[in-house]
C-alpha cells in the first residue's frame, strides 16, 4: 500500500469577491500529490477525497502471469475502484475478446480540462471492477482467450469524475481525480479535488469555485497550467500579479470563454484582478 501522508498538500479554496458584489458560492478542496505518485505492478493507492476518516476510491495495479501443466495466463488489470457506495463517472464500453462473443460494461469516462461533473451526467456506477485498463490471456492446449477492455491507456493527464457521499449525508459530491496511464504497468496520480457543496456539479480540473455576482456572471479557475475565464460583461480585463507585486499580464477578456497559458510562469500563488465598469474582483489562484 502506498503511504501519501508526506505527499498530500490540501487546500480550501474559497473565493473572496471585493468591492459591492462579493458573492462566494461554492467552495472546492483540493488536494495536490507532491511528487506525482506513481502506482506499479501489485501496489494498491487509496484515495480520500475530503483526507479525513475512510477512504472513497481504491486504485490498484495487478499483474500475474504463469505457465504450468500446459497452460499459461497473463493477469494485467489497472483498476479504480469504488469502496463502499461511491461511484465514477462511467462509459458502455465494449470488452474485446478473441472469441465471436462480447459483452459491454461501464468503465470510467476519459474527461478532459473543463467537462462537467455534475448530477445532469448519466452513467454514474458502483461497478466494482472499474477498469481503466485489462488484459488477460488464458491459454491451454488448443483452448485460448484474450480480454482487453477500458478506455485509458497511453492517457496523459485525463481525469476521472467521480461522487460520493460524507458518512450520513444523503446528497452526493462531486470530485475528478486526475490520472495518466503511459503504459500497461503502471498508473500515475497527480492530483484531485471535489465540490464541498453537496449536489454541486465541478468541472473536470476545477481548483477554485465559480463565482457569481449580483448583475455579473463569470466563472474562474485554473487547471493544467490555464487560467479560464468565462466572462459575459462588456470590456473586461485581467490583470495578473506575482506575489511580489509584478504585473505579469494585462489584458482585456472577450465575452466567452477566455484561456490563458501560464505556461511560464513558476509554480506558486498569484493575484487575478478582473475589472469591470462598476466593480473589481480579487482571486488568488494556485499555479502548479
Amino acid at each position: 500500500m502506498i503511504n501519501l501522508d508526506k505527499k498530500l498538500k490540501s487546500y480550501s479554496l474559497l473565493a473572496t469577491g471585493v468591492l459591492a458584489f462579493g458573492g462566494v458560492q461554492a467552495q472546492i478542496q483540493y488536494t495536490d500529490i507532491e511528487p506525482d505518485s506513481a502506482i506499479n505492478r501489485n501496489e494498491t493507492m487509496l484515495i480520500n477525497m475530503n483526507n479525513g476518516g475512510k477512504a472513497e476510491f481504491k486504485i490498484q495495479n495487478t499483474f500475474s502471469s504463469s505457465v504450468s501443466s500446459g497452460s499459461s495466463s497473463i493477469y494485467n488489470l489497472l483498476t479504480l475502484t469504488p469502496v463502499d457506495s461511491n461511484e465514477f463517472l462511467g462509459i458502455q464500453s465494449n470488452i474485446v475478446t478473441s472469441s465471436s462473443s462480447s459483452t459491454y460494461l461501464f468503465v470510467p469516462s476519459v474527461l478532459e480540462t473543463n467537462d462537467n461533473i455534475g448530477p445532469s451526467e448519466s452513467y454514474w456506477t458502483d461497478n466494482s471492477y472499474g477498469i481503466l485498463y485489462a488484459n488477460v490471456k488464458y491459454a491451454y492446449g488448443s483452448y485460448s482467450f484474450n480480454v482487453k477492455a477500458g478506455k485509458w491507456l497511453n492517457e496523459e493527464d485525463a481525469y476521472a469524475g467521480v461522487r460520493f457521499l460524507f458518512q450520513g449525508d444523503s446528497i452526493w459530491h462531486y470530485g475528478w481525480i486526475r490520472l495518466s496511464v503511459p503504459n500497461d504497468s503502471t498508473i500515475i496520480v497527480k492530483d484531485f479535488a471535489y465540490e464541498s457543496h453537496a449536489g454541486k456539479a465541478i468541472k473536470a480540473g476545477q481548483t477554485y469555485s465559480a463565482v457569481e455576482e449580483k448583475g455579473k456572471d463569470f466563472k474562474l479557475f485554473t487547471a493544467s497550467k490555464n487560467l479560464i475565464i468565462a466572462n459575459n460583461e462588456e470590456n473586461a480585463m485581467v490583470l495578473i500579479y506575482n506575489t511580489s507585486g509584478q504585473l505579469m499580464v494585462n489584458r482585456e477578456l472577450n465575452q466567452g470563454k477566455n484561456q490563458i497559458d501560464l505556461n511560464h510562469f513558476v509554480s506558486g500563488y498569484y493575484i487575478v484582478k478582473l475589472q469591470y465598469k462598476d466593480g473589481v474582483f480579487t482571486e488568488k489562484v494556485l499555479v502548479k
